[in-house]
């Protein structure tokens, strides 16, 4: 993590990063007239008063975001805990769909595993807010293009199949009481 001050305001790097995703947002809303979601992630470290995360969802609802529009990840601390939360949703997700974890994170085209494969990898994203480059490298070292094709294509059918959502939801629920 790149840290946040005793008052609970960012770091210079971290308020540098937040200032990037700003003007990426503001860009685009200008570009395509929609308001992307912010997803500011970052647990709490021992010394730190509150999770960056927290921090970030701050810094932005004071340059004026909506606080609709941001959606804080608080509860990985660090890189390493995401992998080992990243490791549980892939375990479950193959448990649901009863094929091996090997096949989750394997290259088979085959259906119930690449469905597994794009189920872990939104879970991920979704539950984790894992960067799309740690993703993919949970995943055999796919690239990031891969990885946002997985997870926009769960989103649509998530959107349109009422069992296939109630497939996701369930896999959350266990992952929950896990």
């Amino acid at each position: 993590g790149c840290g946040i001050r005793k008052d609970g305001t960012p770091s210079p790097l971290l308020r540098g990063r937040a200032d990037k995703a700003l003007e990426f947002w503001t860009k685009q809303k200008e570009k395509t007239g929609k308001e992307a979601r912010f997803i500011p992630s970052g647990g709490q470290g021992s010394n730190e008063p509150m999770p960056e995360g927290e921090a970030i969802r701050q810094y932005l609802l004071s340059q004026g975001i909506e606080d609709r529009l941001i959606l804080p990840e608080d509860r990985a601390v660090n890189t390493y805990e995401n992998m080992a939360n990243s490791r549980k949703i892939i375990q479950e997700t193959a448990r649901y769909f009863a094929v091996k974890e090997e096949q989750v994170r394997g290259s088979s085209r085959e259906r119930k595993p690449l469905s597994a494969r794009q189920t872990a990898m939104y879970l991920c994203r979704s539950m984790l807010s894992m960067t799309l480059s740690d993703i993919g490298d949970e995943f055999g070292k796919r690239d990031h293009a891969t990885v946002m094709s997985s997870i926009k294509k769960v989103t649509a059918v998530v959107e349109t199949d009422g069992y296939y959502k109630e497939a996701v939801n369930n896999i959350r629920l266990n992952l929950k009481m896990a």
